[in-house]
């Protein structure tokens, strides 16, 4: 079997615009900028999308700010203190961008120390291409190939760092996803969800001021899972959110939009349905749950149908109550490719 398609052979989705998805992993052998001799860092990483040019890049010192009258896209991770091999979990390490053309396009990748007297300090950066990612899923989208995460170096010349061996080049684990934006001739499978209402929660606030909930839900799709060599995930994880209702068990989201995935059309992919009880005291806390698998829903021909979706807790018995979502398949889900 021959190597897959990269995406700068296929003119069609090369220059479509689309979806630039990114999971961060992990950074390793960062030279130590909080103390040289451990190698310890208040490590974060920066990700610019956009059309990027070399000299962009070399006039980088700081953590870029958002400018409005910029059309490159920031985004930055959680800081990891005090971090020998800062590494980033599933859930926190996603980043989604939205680009007008992948041929113009780049990600470019950037980790700092930081500091809160001094400022951040650089550690390194790159600039990854978006035309090397590979067809996956029949061509329904693209990705970086396996044995390219990771490869690339943080920092050129390692020999320039005291007490940094060279041998050991500063890098950066990272995934990065490319689903091009539907057209004439490209329907992939699409699903719309809409929240539209939960009812009989449990109370989640004290008798004492009124014995109700702050409800709000999060809608989250997570692909089929995937291993790097080191057996590290790397599930892609799209998380949306509703707004919060004030005080109801029984909430309703009469003006909420539809929330849009792009399913890989895998068996083991899940659709999961969380409600919580927005708390600024205490903290946000699980009401209930629902998972269920967009393959086997579209099979059982549940498309435009609203479900009725009964909660539960993976700690607490009992009825959690249930939540309406409502359905709707778009795209050709008969053909991973989409193509009509």
């Amino acid at each position: 079997q021959g190597e897959a398609l990269r995406l700068d052979e296929v003119e069609e989705d090369w220059k479509s615009s689309g979806l630039v998805h990114i999971q961060l992993i992990k950074c390793l052998n960062l030279p130590g900028h909080d103390d040289a001799t451990s190698g310890r860092n208040d490590a974060f990483c920066s990700f610019t999308v956009g059309h990027i040019d070399d000299a962009q890049q070399t006039s980088l010192t700081a953590p870029p700010k958002r400018d409005a009258t910029s059309q490159l896209q920031h985004k930055q991770s959680r800081i990891k203190k005090n971090a020998l091999r800062p590494t980033w979990t599933v859930l926190e390490s996603q980043f989604l961008f939205e680009v007008e053309c992948a041929q113009d396009s780049c990600v470019m990748t950037a980790v700092y120390d930081e500091d809160m007297l001094s400022g951040s300090d650089l550690i390194g950066s790159f600039i990854q291409r978006l035309g090397s990612l590979q067809a996956i899923n029949h061509g329904a989208r693209y990705r970086t190939p396996m044995h390219e995460i990771g490869v690339e170096p943080l920092i050129k010349d390692m020999s320039t760092i005291p007490g940094h061996d060279p041998t050991s080049p500063a890098t950066v684990h990272m995934m990065i996803e490319f689903t091009p934006t539907p057209n004439h001739h490209h329907q992939p499978p699409r699903l719309l969800l809409r929240v539209l209402r939960a009812s009989a929660l449990p109370r989640m606030d004290s008798i004492l001021t009124g014995g109700s909930a702050d409800p709000y839900c999060q809608v989250r799709m997570i692909s089929a899972p995937l291993n790097n060599n080191e057996g590290e995930p790397l599930s892609s994880i799209v998380n949306k959110r509703t707004s919060t209702q004030k005080n109801t068990r029984e909430p309703e989201w009469k003006r909420a939009k539809h929330f849009l995935f792009y399913p890989t059309l895998h068996p083991t992919e899940t659709l999961s349905v969380m409600v919580f009880d927005d708390n600024k005291m205490r903290g946000d806390e699980e009401i209930g749950s629902w998972t269920g698998s967009p393959f086997r829903l579209f099979n059982s021909e549940q498309a435009g149908k609203v479900l009725e979706c009964p909660l539960t807790h993976s700690t607490i018995k009992g009825s959690r109550g249930t939540v309406q979502i409502e359905l709707i398949f778009l795209g050709n889900w008969n053909d991973p490719k989409g193509r009509v």
